[in-house]
């Protein structure tokens, strides 16, 4: 089993490994070598070759004050009827093709040069706006032998043409560098619900996102008053101090007053809401492989309220506004 700093590095399905996440082999590694041109990292293939994709069980920092960390996923590689592996979109090129046809390609590319779209090789889609990729050089005129780890961002722009544009917004020099970026996440930092319905992951957002329109709030009755507490995010108690006020600003880079719109019943059931996030990120691949049955799961920070007692009953008031019910809800291992 391969670690990064102390830990395992993937998150290993605890019944074993499906057809889906196996480890590739060698043969089918080679393939993948062949199809995108450029020859992966070593570690990238041990790692690839022990589990097809998955959730990381350490965060990325991609600077020195980043305290929180972002959580990552390898995309899980598809396995077409030959054998070969193929991701859903290989390399960026496959991204901009969405807006250009070929013409069109060869157009942006002139005008951007050099812009070699086909060498920033997929290896993430993150959160389906920004992607991780093997960087063989793709605004350089030279292909490099031994690709960065970049952090493309999907960007506005002014440029002249339609369709989406990525920025840099982080790199590694190798993979090893990009691997010593990764860190376990602090014991106690967040706890991780997951959330089991028979119903889909939209149509449980929707019932978040009904509930977050609703004037009156809904669940208060589930929690007695107590003095010197805020509710949040409408039936959990949750203690405003100057220290939590402070860690707030300092985690999220915002102002005081930001902050005192968050503290407003609406504010804390955006919060809220945005702390729902899908199992299943992409095509084959899952956050937790090994909770499948899983259709989303929330990430909350325990010190600021009493989940574990209050959770349940708020989760069943909310998916009751659209006649969804959660069959069950379980702590996640970070």
């Amino acid at each position: 089993m391969i670690s990064i700093a102390g830990r395992p590095f993937w998150t290993h399905p605890s019944d074993g490994w499906t057809d889906t996440y196996k480890g590739l082999t060698e043969a089918q590694l080679d393939l993948w070598q062949d199809e995108i041109g450029f020859k992966l990292p070593e570690r990238f293939r041990e790692l690839m070759a022990e589990q097809n994709g998955g959730r990381l069980r350490c965060l990325l920092h991609t600077r020195a004050d980043d305290d929180e960390g972002e959580e990552i996923c390898i995309d899980s590689l598809h396995r077409d009827k030959d054998g070969a592996p193929r991701f859903q979109d290989p390399t960026l090129k496959d991204i901009f093709g969405i807006w250009h046809d070929d013409e069109g390609l060869r157009e942006m590319q002139d005008g951007l040069a050099p812009c070699y779209p086909e060498r920033a090789v997929i290896i993430s889609s993150m959160n389906g706006h920004d992607f991780l990729v093997l960087d063989y050089g793709w605004r350089e005129i030279s292909v490099r032998q031994i690709p960065r780890v970049v952090i493309l961002e999907q960007t506005e722009h002014t440029l002249p043409y339609d369709g989406a544009w990525y920025e840099e917004e982080w790199s590694a020099e190798t993979f090893d560098t990009f691997l010593e970026a990764l860190r376990p996440p602090k014991e106690g930092e967040e706890w991780l619900f997951g959330l089991v319905c028979d119903d889909s992951f939209a149509k449980m957002s929707n019932a978040f996102a009904n509930w977050i329109e609703r004037e009156k709030p809904i669940g208060a009755e589930h929690i007695e008053p107590q003095e010197d507490k805020t509710v949040f995010p409408t039936a959990i108690p949750l203690d405003i101090t100057p220290e939590i006020e402070a860690e707030y600003c300092k985690r999220y880079s915002v102002a005081p007053q930001e902050f005192a719109d968050w503290l407003t019943e609406a504010g804390r059931r955006h919060w809220f809401f945005s702390k729902l996030v899908a199992n299943q990120y992409s095509v084959n691949a899952w956050h937790f492989p090994e909770h499948q049955n899983v259709a989303a799961f929330l990430k909350v920070p325990p010190s600021w309220f009493n989940a574990e007692k209050a959770l349940p009953k708020l989760i069943d008031e909310i998916l009751n506004l659209e006649g969804l019910a959660c069959k069950q809800i379980i702590r996640l291992a970070y």
